[in-house]
This record gives C-alpha cells, sequence and structure tokens, in this order.
C-alpha cells in the first residue's frame, strides 16, 4: 500500500501532545506499506531535518506563503473561509508545493492529513492521485470557538463576539463538508456527537515513561507546572488564568509555591508572566520527563479548547496528580476525585491544589487510578495499532467500491 502523510510539523521532538499525535499517526501510516512524508510549514529557513525513530522516510518540507496582514480582513470579508485559512495565499502555495514536491507524480491507496488545515492547503494537488483522503480533526475548531466564546465572551466588544459566532459557522461547514468527502477522525465520542456521528475516533494517547524516569519532587519548595506550547491560544490564556488569578490565592497560605511554565514559542504575553512571584518561563525543552518529575502537581486550567488534552495523559502516565477544569478534562473518562480533581473557579482551583499539597497520600492515590485509566485506554501502542487496521479496512472498501 502506498500512502502519503500531510502535516504541518514534524513530530520530533516529541514534547507535546500534538507532536505526539503526529510522530505515531506517522508509525501507523508507515506500518501500512510505502510512506511518503510532506510537512507544510511557512518558514522553511526555520526547518531542522528531522526523522522520527520508527519511521524511515524522511519527511518533504513544502512552503505555505501567507498574504500580508492588510488583505487578511478583506479575504476573510469576502470568502467564507476562517479567519486562519483566510490567511493563506493559496494560489503561490500551491504553486510552490507543485514545484517543490516531486513525488506528487506518484499514485497513493491513502492521502492522510493532519489537520483540516493541512487538507485545504494541499487537497486540490494529492485530491486527483489518492485513491481515499483522510481528515484528522483533532481539534474541532468550532469547539474551540464556541468554549472562547461562553468563557471570554462577556469581556469582549459586540463587533468581536459577532465575528466570533460568524467563525463557529464558517468552521462547522468545513468540518462538515471534510466529514462528506473524506474519511475523518476526531479525538473522542463527544466530538463524535458533535459531528452527528459521522467520524471514528482517533483517542489522544500517551506512551510510558522512559526506563530511567522516577518521581523526584523538588525537595525545597512545591512545585506546580503546566505543560503546553505556547503558540496555542487556549494555552496562552490557561497559564495566564493561573498565574494572575490562581496562582496568588495559593501563595497567600504556601508563598513558597512555585508555578513552571513548560512549552515552546512563548511570545510577549507569556514571557510577562515572570515577572510575577512565583512564576518561572521555561520555554520548550527537549524532554518534559524531568520537568514533570520534580512537579508536586500538574495543572490543565483549560478555560476552551477543542479536541482532547494530551498533557493531562502526559501527567497521568508519569503518576503526576493534575487539577483540571471541566473543559480541559473533556472527552477524557476522567473522573473528579477519582483520576484528578477538577475545579472551574479560581478560589475552587486553589483549593484543589492546596488540598492535593497537603495530602500526599490523596495525590498519590489519584496517580494510580490515572495511571491505571492510561494503561486501559491511551497507550499509543494500541491506539497505533488500531489506526493501522481502520485504514486498512477502509481503503480495502474504497477500491472495493
Amino acid at each position: 500500500m502506498r500512502v502519503l502523510f500531510v502535516s504541518d510539523e514534524v513530530g520530533w521532538p516529541e514534547n507535546t501532545g500534538y507532536r505526539k499525535r503526529i510522530a505515531n499517526v506517522a508509525r501507523a501510516l508507515a506500518d501500512l506499506g510505502s510512506l511518503d512524508w510532506v510537512v507544510l510549514t511557512t518558514e522553511l529557513g526555520d526547518v531542522r531535518p528531522a526523522r522520527v525513530p520508527g519511521v524511515s522516510c524522511q519527511p518533504v518540507h513544502a512552503r505555505v506563503h501567507l498574504h500580508l496582514r492588510p488583505f487578511r480582513l478583506l479575504i476573510w470579508l469576502t470568502t467564507r473561509h476562517p479567519w486562519r485559512i483566510a490567511a493563506i495565499d493559496f494560489r503561490r502555495t500551491r504553486a510552490a508545493m507543485v514545484g517543490a514536491v516531486a513525488i506528487a507524480t506518484r499514485e497513493y491507496d491513502v492521502v492522510f492529513y493532519s489537520h483540516l488545515d493541512s487538507q485545504m492547503i494541499a487537497g486540490a494537488a494529492f485530491s486527483p492521485i489518492s485513491r481515499l483522503a483522510v481528515v484528522d480533526l483533532d481539534n474541532l475548531e468550532s469547539s474551540l470557538v464556541t468554549h472562547e466564546l461562553a468563557a471570554l465572551g462577556a469581556s469582549m466588544c459586540a463587533v468581536r463576539r459577532l465575528a466570533k459566532r460568524d467563525e463557529i459557522a464558517r468552521w462547522r461547514r468545513l468540518e462538515q463538508r471534510a466529514a462528506a468527502t473524506a474519511v475523518t477522525f476526531v479525538c473522542s465520542e463527544l466530538d463524535v456527537r458533535r459531528m452527528r456521528g459521522q467520524p471514528r475516533v482517533l483517542l489522544n494517547g500517551t506512551s510510558p515513561p522512559g526506563p530511567g524516569y522516577r518521581r523526584r519532587p523538588h525537595p525545597e519548595h512545591p512545585v506546580v507546572v503546566f505543560v503546553g506550547s505556547m503558540s496555542y491560544r487556549p494555552n496562552i490564556d490557561a497559564v495566564e488564568y493561573f498565574a494572575r488569578h490562581v496562582l496568588p490565592r495559593i501563595r497567600a497560605e504556601r508563598p513558597d509555591v512555585e508555578f513552571r511554565i513548560v512549552g515552546r514559542a512563548g511570545g510577549e504575553r507569556v514571557r510577562r508572566l515572570a515577572s510575577l512571584e512565583g512564576v518561572t518561563v521555561v520555554g520548550e525543552v527537549a524532554s518534559i520527563e524531568p520537568e514533570l518529575a520534580a512537579a508536586h502537581l500538574c495543572v490543565a486550567p483549560i478555560r476552551f479548547g477543542g479536541g482532547t488534552r494530551a498533557k493531562i495523559l502526559e501527567s497521568f502516565a508519569h503518576a503526576v496528580p493534575v487539577v483540571t477544569t471541566t473543559v480541559g478534562c473533556e472527552g477524557l473518562a476522567v473522573i473528579d476525585s477519582v483520576h484528578a480533581l477538577i475545579a472551574d473557579e479560581p478560589d475552587a482551583m486553589a483549593t484543589a491544589c492546596l488540598r492535593l499539597l497537603r495530602d500526599k497520600r490523596e495525590g498519590e492515590a489519584l496517580a494510580r487510578s490515572a495511571a491505571e485509566l492510561v494503561g486501559a485506554r491511551y497507550d499509543w501502542r494500541t491506539i497505533t495499532a488500531d489506526l493501522s487496521d481502520a485504514l486498512r479496512r477502509a481503503a480495502v472498501t474504497d477500491l472495493r467500491s
């Protein structure tokens, strides 16, 4: 079977949940047969050669061109594209792709797109030479914006609220179109219901800790960690919310608590948080295991988002107690006070964190239950094997039809 993977990340190093999803999808696709891989990127000059362990092919990078900012609003107003899609200069991007990607002359049994964006950008180039298209809706953007409007709408001006409502409709239209024209995967049964039962489920997962991993919570002061990409706006909102509204309540009782923000591409909004008492902005790390090993607990104070949060599964696998929100753990089989503590308001979240900092045994009990949940449902080794089988069946069904 000939397979093409089109993604917007290489998936290495595997130090974010999304990169791990990309890497494990690539491994599942490589198991199907001959794999080619195209990575779409806005900045070719910043690309580092990378090869994901377990995947023999070297990804080929293709440049995505963006419109100049003054034109993006005009395009958004005159098309039905969401803002992020309206920013893409499709004419220049597709011309560059044809010139840069020689493998486009081959024919594929399966083309797997890592995002709806990837299909929008590359679908015209690869649809004529593929028998089966597969789109990973790992983030349902319509749900993300719906959550964002619910969480932050009161602080938005009327025009911005109207624009957000329009964005929901635009994303939903594209999601439904993808479901009608390709095999689609989402992260949870909750997202299947949101998509009216059309997609299949490709769970987010995690991997067991490395052989040298051992829990060594910081001996001098309590450490609370957040792990996630700081180029993703739900994560930016989450760390701002925790640092400004939850951490001061915790430090009123435990002034020695340190909040560590671990993740790549932190902008000015995140860097400013380092000026707050008790906040350390770590940035990108080669491996998150040392950060998780030293943490007393992990927080995921997510107020809006799409898909499911791999950061929670990572913490579960590494035996770190978790405090999160209802939105943060939605789509996961997480039970409050069994696998994690769930709190949606600043006072409640601060109370939950202090509770685990005081009671080590409760944190250990949560961590044990959470690790059992990960082993039973969210191990990437099982998930990727199931994905390979599902794609084989889908490809055979398509070839017979």
